[in-house]
């Protein structure tokens, strides 16, 4: 990519490629404003070259059917359009289908390369431009600083993403590295002030947000994302505006950074501090203009809290960042009043978390902490048979979704699918071959291949930040169905997390599932250690269940099946049985996965420790056996934890 944009900048002029499905994508149609458009001359593209590449799995498709108002669009934004049907060329393609994410085999993309060099018009024009030059310096992260210090007064009321601009801005006065990408945002997070002040170091790209996250996440880039549209206290913009799952999304990525700040003072320092930290950050700014509470010689970093409020008689402790920050301040002010004294803490990063401070404080306050769920509800939707897999059949979850969604089709006509071009994947396609007409196909949005890019490993943290969701996390082919068959009695927003690889039945199928009820699979009367894993990683705990056994040491695994609502009862009663000893593993980053949500469930449980596995790093592509034990969440690493545990235990005694 960065080769194709250093070139077109050398030739003033923009190649687009893209999917027949993307010309949904609003980018596309926005990306025609750029050459010559006043508000983008930076961009110096004199024309565009777009090419619309229409498969074969599309031609049927809604996209197909609307494929000849494509030259009638781009006739109107000025481009000319030469639309081109890959498919007529029958030997490069064959007109195969089941491509999609897989490399051409060597002597078949040699055979391309040469029926394309043969179609060539002219023969004198050099087919292998020269690479980019690495013509930009290094820049170090060290020593970035603010000029001076923050100018806002006690009791000013400044909203936080206005001060996040403004530090931007300022930032940008005294250093010539820091360039600003914008997501068609500048008005709500005040980068327009950056813009104005230095525009030929400011980047528009539009509404791309979802890929300036991903994408800077597994190339480890170096970048600081703020959001300004935070929590229900934007107001009058609406749901559809409020982030509330943010927090969840960037604390999964293993590289982020995610400040809090919850002044004018404390967001100038965040900005600053933010241009200092390796890896992505990301700032949470807020609408309402809340008064500034700190000095500007208030000294802040990283992984440090502030405890903003305290008497020596403080019976609970409160934590809030941001609006709630201000909220909580008020409330210790009406409880005083009423001889209630608490303490308040300001995180001001969530990631890393100041639990030093956080620990000490909630000691003094006798470690009071509240949390709350919410209700589910059931309708009648079933499915018309039990499960037909045999026990030690070998299924991919992901298949036995497809599959059961296509069952519960037939006997339910009020079941439609909505896809995201993602239907031989998760095989919704059996559902659109028998029930086209209650199957829509709404196209890519994630604009990624195959690799670490389509590795969800914060799924689990950004659904179990939404409120009204249920996570199921099915771990064979019968539990797959009766979670799609549960997930349609269940009222809101549902996801199943579904696996690729073949796992063995090991639910009889008239096994009877709930929601919120997990399941003891491998159990013995002297179980020494929980270890509780789900999907992929519950059968790599039994496999280690059965390796520890030669070794006479029992464990127990405990499958979950939903990872919201969790069974905590059933995950406390049998971790009692092993002496509190828990080990949650999980395929997902460490953040807001099963084993922090495993953590919640015990936290009030004297005598219990949690040993969480999970993917502590962005991964590569790989075989799914090689990355388990690279990451280290295979059997053998289970068994391994089993052993380092017991043997802690045996020292101490």
């Amino acid at each position: 990519m960065e080769w194709i944009l250093r070139r077109c900048a050398r030739f003033r002029s923009a190649c687009t490629v893209c999917w027949s499905a993307l010309w949904y994508e609003s980018s596309i149609w926005k990306q025609r404003r750029r050459p010559g458009h006043m508000e983008d001359s930076y961009h110096k593209a004199d024309q565009q070259t777009v090419q619309a590449l229409r498969n074969l799995a599309h031609r049927l498709t809604r996209s197909g059917l609307a494929w000849h108002h494509l030259q009638a669009n781009t006739s109107q934004h000025e481009w000319q359009a030469v639309i081109v049907d890959g498919h007529s060329v029958e030997e490069l393609c064959k007109d195969k289908l089941g491509w999609h994410g897989k490399p051409l085999p060597k002597d078949l993309a040699e055979s391309v390369v040469k029926e394309l060099q043969g179609r060539m018009v002219s023969s004198s024009k050099r087919l292998y431009p020269a690479p980019p030059c690495e013509d930009a310096p290094p820049v170090s992260l060290r020593n970035i600083r603010m000029p001076s210090a923050p100018s806002y007064k006690l009791g000013e009321k400044v909203a936080t993403r206005k001060a996040y601009g403004m530090a931007l801005a300022k930032l940008g006065r005294y250093n010539q590295h820091v360039i600003v990408l914008d997501g068609d945002t500048k008005n709500s997070t005040f980068a327009e002030l950056f813009k104005n002040e230095h525009p030929d170091r400011y980047v528009e790209c539009y509404i791309a947000e979802q890929n300036m996250l991903r994408m800077a996440a597994i190339s480890e880039s170096n970048i600081n994302l703020c959001g300004s549209h935070c929590g229900v206290s934007i107001g009058e913009d609406g749901p559809s505006q409020m982030g509330l799952e943010d927090l969840a999304m960037f604390r999964a990525i293993p590289t982020a950074t995610v400040f809090y700040p919850s002044d004018a003072v404390s967001t100038e320092k965040a900005v600053e501090l933010a241009a200092n930290t390796k890896g992505l950050c990301f700032i949470r700014t807020s609408r309402p203009e809340n008064s500034v509470i700190y000095n500007s010689n208030e000294d802040f970093h990283v992984g440090q809290a502030k405890v903003v409020y305290k008497t020596n008689d403080d019976h609970v402790t409160v934590i809030g960042a941001g609006v709630t920050l201000h909220e909580a301040m008020a409330a210790a002010e009406q409880l005083k009043k009423e001889r209630i004294n608490i303490r308040v803490i300001d995180p001001f990063t969530i990631k890393p978390l100041d639990s030093k401070t956080i620990i000490d404080n909630a000691r003094a306050t006798r470690g009071r902490i509240i949390t709350d769920a919410p209700p589910v509800s059931l309708r009648n939707i079933r499915m018309p048979s039990a499960p037909s897999y045999k026990l030690g059949e070998k299924v991919a979850t992901r298949k036995a979704y497809g599959m059961a969604l296509a069952k519960l089709g037939r006997y339910n006509q009020h079941v439609i699918v909505l896809d995201g071009d993602t239907k031989n994947s998760t095989f919704a396609e059996l559902f659109k071959n028998e029930h086209p007409d209650r199957y829509v196909e709404c196209y890519i949005a994630e604009q990624n291949m195959d690799g670490p890019s389509q590795m969800g490993l914060e799924d689990l943290a950004m659904f179990r930040a939404i409120p009204t969701a249920t996570v199921f996390y099915p771990s064979d082919a019968v539990s797959t169905e009766k979670a799609v068959e549960l997930a349609a009695n269940t009222k809101g927003l549902c996801f199943i997390r579904t696996s690729r690889p073949e796992n063995s039945v090991i639910y009889n199928s008239n096994e009877d599932f709930h929601v919120g009820q997990a399941k003891v699979v491998y159990k013995t009367n002297d179980d020494h250690v929980t270890v509780i894993g789900a999907g992929v990683t519950l059968h790599e705990a039994m496999a280690a269940a059965e390796q520890l056994k030669k070794e006479r040491i029992n464990i127990r695994v405990i499958d979950p099946f939903t990872i919201k609502p969790l069974d905590s009862k059933t995950i406390i009663d049998n971790a009692r049985a092993t002496r509190g000893r828990i080990i949650t593993v999980e395929d997902h980053y460490y953040e807001g996965g099963l084993g922090e949500a495993v953590c919640a469930a015990v936290v009030n449980e004297a005598g219990f420790s949690v040993n969480r596995m999970a993917v502590a790093a962005v991964p590569r592509s790989g075989k799914p056996q090689e990355l388990l034990r690279i990451f280290g969440i295979d059997r053998e690493a289970i068994a391994q934890a089993v052993r380092k545990i017991l043997s802690s235990a045996a020292n101490n005694k």
